[in-house]
């Protein structure tokens, strides 16, 4: 499996530039945290979270890192479709004790689970085996990134940001709402959930460049 992310193909570029300045900022707002879990949402589905978590995990892993990345949406399939993974052996059925599997993600130092195939009526994420298996990930790996399902429409970036060193919201210039905004923070923020920063992607440059840059605002309080 070989998937080319743009910090990978034009590093040159304004967007794996501000990719690798988000980079550095989450280096010094995680300084003194080792082999953290960070998990990475949205208000809304094509936000531009999964392609966000997917280089900013590709970029830690250029600087010597090893990273694992995880699909932990389980209604959604972002990460999956942009590696061109279809598996169903993945991070639901190492939770549920019946097998997984982390596939290379075709970068250097980088792997990847994939969310694996759902059970009905039962939700994967209950599991008192989730904090066993991301606290052995943490031994095995430098960080690991979890992108998750929307804020407004599951509950999943909850209990997977209790179990984390905190979450990075992103939001997308053009479907941002400052309601939805505060309705994210406030959620996470009563359920004892750290967010680091958020990230509004989108915002497009006046010369109209085709990237897409990023507007960063880690451990910034408003």
């Amino acid at each position: 499996m070989k998937q080319k992310l743009w910090i990978e193909t034009e590093p040159l570029n304004k967007y794996s530039e501000s990719i690798r300045s988000l980079r550095e900022s989450l280096y010094a707002r995680l300084s003194g945290q080792k082999n953290p879990v960070i998990v990475v949402s949205s208000p809304h589905r094509q936000d531009g979270c999964s392609t966000l978590t997917a280089n900013l995990a590709a970029s830690i892993a250029q600087s010597g890192k090893r990273v694992l990345l995880i699909d932990g949406d389980l209604t959604g399939n972002g990460l999956e479709n942009l590696f061109q993974v279809d598996s169903k052996d993945g991070f639901i059925q190492i939770l549920d004790g019946g097998g997984g599997k982390i596939v290379p993600s075709g970068l250097k130092n980088l792997d990847f689970l994939p969310t694996g195939a759902p059970k009905a009526n039962s939700h994967p994420f209950d599991s008192p085996r989730l904090k066993e298996f991301l606290n052995k990930f943490q031994n095995d790996y430098d960080f690991v990134l979890i992108d998750t399902a929307p804020v407004l429409e599951s509950s999943d970036i909850i209990i997977l940001g209790q179990n984390s060193a905190g979450v990075i919201l992103v939001f997308k210039a053009g479907n941002f709402q400052r309601e939805d905004e505060i309705t994210s923070r406030e959620m996470l923020e009563r359920s004892g959930v750290k967010i680091i920063g958020a990230v509004v992607n989108g915002i497009k440059e006046k010369d109209q460049d085709p990237y897409y840059t990023y507007q960063r605002f880690l451990g910034r309080n408003r």
